[in-house]
């Protein structure tokens, strides 16, 4: 199913707290780089939404050449935010779309664990002795309407009431489990990445897709496939400290071009929930970057090009 921000960018017919719309944009240009990068941290911090590149304000696509946005690398992306704001942010995704019979390029952008603060001035030369400021050392932005502007108490306010929010909604989640685990277990208290050690009166087995293996009974796939996209993706970093930076939709495009949906030892997809992956892809990733260094990108050249012979 289509991501319904995708679809809420291209049926606005104006700009709001959560959509953006720009013209045009030339990722080598220091100013329009720091202006999107602005507009990009402040959708982030109001709880994420879409920018748009190749549609005007009235929201119709305006014809625009967006192919050089689309074929930037997305780490570059990443280093900008991580320039001005010393935060490793990398959770959102760039698209391409139709609107009005016009390509254009969207930014899909998830909500930070915490705000995005500039830390550093984003200024760029309007002639050799003056230099223009879009944004200053130590400022914070949210959307106000179809603004980025300066954060306020209120805005951070709303967005600490909106992580409350989401960890008492993981809470409940546990205690459900916990409520629900079968007589006789124990709870036990670890971080998010941490590799629990297998009890000595356990049966380890392996998993593997031959049909003629000999069968086994999985207790619980939350433990062998214990991370969604963005657990996942932070995962990566871990398991690559000095390699690529991988974002959702690089795992989009791996999805897609290797079909890791059909191998059972890689990923799972509950009934009522999102994808979850397995160490094992986290093992088989690092794998593929260790013998080709432009894996990421290369896969996402061949995700485009799969879609452009469907087409």
């Amino acid at each position: 199913m289509e991501d319904p921000r995708v679809t809420k960018g291209l049926t606005a017919k104006r700009e709001s707290r959560a959509v953006e719309f720009k013209e045009q944009f030339d990722p080598t240009d220091n100013r329009q780089a720091l202006e999107v990068l602005k507009d990009i941290v402040a959708i982030c911090n109001a709880g994420g939404g879409t920018l748009a590149i190749g549609i005007d304000n009235a929201g119709k696509g305006c014809g625009s050449d967006v192919q050089s946005v689309l074929d930037y690398d997305h780490a570059k992306y990443c280093d900008l935010i991580k320039k001005y704001t010393m935060q490793n942010f990398a959770d959102f995704e760039l698209i391409e779309a139709k609107k009005d019979g016009h390509a254009v390029a969207i930014f899909l952008i998830n909500p930070p664990d915490s705000p995005l603060i500039f830390e550093k001035p984003g200024t760029y030369a309007i002639d050799s002795s003056h230099q223009k400021t879009v944004f200053s050392q130590g400022t914070i932005y949210f959307r106000h309407g179809a603004k980025s502007e300066t954060g306020t108490t209120e805005d951070l306010s709303r967005f600490l009431q909106q992580r409350v929010r989401e960890m008492r909604n993981e809470l409940v989640k546990g205690m459900r489990r916990v409520t629900e685990a079968p007589r006789g277990s124990q709870i036990q208290v670890v971080s998010r990445r941490t590799v629990a050690k297998v009890a000595q009166e356990a049966v380890p087995v392996r998993m593997s897709s031959d049909p003629k293996a000999q069968g086994a009974i999985v207790v619980d796939r939350d433990q062998i496939f214990p991370y969604r996209q963005k657990e996942f993706i932070e995962r990566l970093k871990d398991a690559l400290p000095d390699g690529p930076i991988l974002n959702g939709y690089d795992l989009q495009a791996i999805n897609k071009v290797y079909n890791i949906a059909a191998q059972e030892n890689l990923s799972w997809k509950p009934h009522f929930s999102v994808r979850q992956y397995s160490e094992a892809l986290v093992e088989w990733i690092v794998d593929k970057i260790s013998k080709e260094k432009d894996f990421p990108q290369a896969t996402r050249r061949r995700l485009y090009e799969m879609n452009q012979k469907n087409k």
